[in-house]
């Protein structure tokens, strides 16, 4: 069947014909299905490529990017971000790229970087960390508009063109306060590290509606906005919290800021983190915290972005992810 082409095989196997030449120059992991779906059509039909058929895909730079706006500081003490990176990582190596790591941390960061980033042959295209609930981001208007094929990790604000993977982190606070005011806590304190960063204000927008779900005033000196626990508890304490919820990266400090100010947890004031790091089982008492699915999120950040690189970015793909409650001592429900 030699007269078979790259675009027949692609055909029969319901892929395009750049994936059909990235498998053949090998440039697909060898555990992907999509791989392992081409290969069979191949065998099937006994197709034998044309030098110039397989050269199709050697434009590609075979290395996507992830770009976050944040300085080094701020992101290397994110451990959350640290995971994520790490299944998108393992996610693209799968099907074989390699990830490149881009930190923009002000202005002059974007002036200079982004037209290395952005140009031909680089990368083949970028995930990049956006910041929820601040207005449209500009960077990502900037990226659309110089044609790189992107996702975005974390929800955008503003015009929905943007295709995204994210946590629910308004049903993930609903659910945390649900739970604690089940228990019976009636003054939640919430600790926002900042309004900014990726999911803060969906959890304060939480926060505010299951309280007026139950008819319940928002103290609005139980919600601080502070990077630093311990401080952050510190503040709240003399405000007599029954419960408090906050990033369980900050778990250590919260729990030292307690025991200062006399007061035991969960007998006293009942816990949840949100972010279920390993930090959260090592703790005394271990922190209850709702659970990002990272391995699932990074995944599809990859397969999406792989799917847009491949087929343009329309439709644009939306996908939420949602939180689930892992229950230990800290929010007294085990007690």
């Amino acid at each position: 069947m030699s007269h078979l082409t790259l675009a027949d095989i692609a055909k029969a196997a319901g892929v395009s014909p750049s994936t059909v030449s990235r498998v053949l120059n090998n440039q697909i992991g060898e555990r992907s299905k999509v791989r392992a779906r081409i290969l069979k059509v191949i065998e099937e039909t006994g197709f034998r490529p044309h030098a110039a058929a397989q050269s199709l895909a050697s434009r590609r730079a075979n290395n996507l990017g992830l770009l976050v706006p944040a300085p080094v500081w701020q992101v290397f003490n994110q451990l959350y971000f640290l995971q994520l990176a790490q299944h998108i990582t393992q996610a693209g190596q799968e099907q074989g790229y390699l990830l490149s790591l881009f930190l923009i941390g002000s202005g002059a960061d974007q002036q200079k970087l982004l037209p290395q980033i952005t140009r031909q042959g680089f990368v083949d295209g970028l995930i990049v960390r956006v910041m929820e609930g601040i207005g449209e981001d500009p960077l990502l208007a900037q990226l659309a508009q110089l044609g790189v094929p992107l996702v975005a990790s974390g929800r955008p604000a503003g015009p929905e063109q943007t295709s995204y993977v994210a946590a629910d982190n308004y049903g993930g606070a609903h659910t945390a306060l649900t739970h604690l005011l089940s228990l019976g806590r009636r003054r939640i304190g919430l600790i926002v590290g900042s309004m900014e960063a990726p999911g803060g204000h969906a959890r304060v927008t939480g926060y505010r509606k299951v309280l007026a779900e139950r008819g319940i005033a928002v103290d609005e000196q139980l919600i601080v906005v502070h990077e630093n626990g311990y401080l952050a508890t510190q503040s709240l304490l003399q405000f007599k919290p029954d419960a408090l919820f906050f990033a369980t990266s900050m778990a250590l400090d919260v729990l030292q800021a307690l025991r200062e100010g006399g007061a035991r947890a969960p007998e006293d004031i009942a816990l949840v983190g949100f972010d279920d790091l390993p930090l959260a089982r090592q703790t005394d008492p271990p922190l209850t915290t709702m659970r990002q699915p990272l391995a699932a999120m990074g995944q599809r950040l990859v397969h999406i972005l792989l799917d847009i690189i491949e087929n343009g970015p329309t439709p644009v793909r939306h996908v939420t992810f949602e939180e689930e409650l892992v229950i230990r001592r800290s929010c007294g429900a085990l007690s």
